[in-house]
């Protein structure tokens, strides 16, 4: 699917062709059945990259579908890369993050710091804020 979508970048009519109309074509084609669905390294859901780019050009994807690991990682369990994700897109983002989805992803990676011996960046983790908007609440 990345292919396709790079061809789809490479052969806009014009240099000055937005991203988010790309995307857009490449989602009508997935419907239509011309371009391979976005699938995730285990290919059990969407590319997690598929996802955010969705995200960039619609808020409607929600931000707790594009943390779940399954959407980036074989590992179901494992939110490493969740957290990582979720602060870079909660930094960048105009959407807000519900706090179901907040807590999720910094308990579960603070449990698995601690479990790995690692409890000053659990702490750490767990003084972190990843949506700013959630610190108000």
């Amino acid at each position: 699917w990345r292919r396709r979508l790079g061809m789809y970048l490479w052969s806009c009519p014009y240099n000055d062709a937005k991203v988010s109309d790309v995307v857009e074509k490449y989602n009508a084609d997935i419907l239509a059945k011309l371009a391979p669905a976005a699938t995730s390294v285990s290919g059990e859901s969407t590319c997690v990259l598929y996802q955010m780019m969705n995200h960039y050009v619609s808020t409607e994807t929600s931000l707790s579908t594009i943390l779940a690991p399954i959407s980036h990682t074989p590992f179901r369990h494992d939110y490493s890369s969740s957290f990582h994700i979720g602060a870079t897109l909660s930094a960048i983002s105009s959407s807000n993050m519900s706090l179901h989805t907040e807590g999720l992803v910094v308990d579960t990676i603070a449990s698995q710091l601690i479990e790995e011996g690692s409890w000053e960046w659990a702490v750490y983790v767990t003084l972190c804020l990843l949506d700013r908007d959630n610190a108000s609440g």
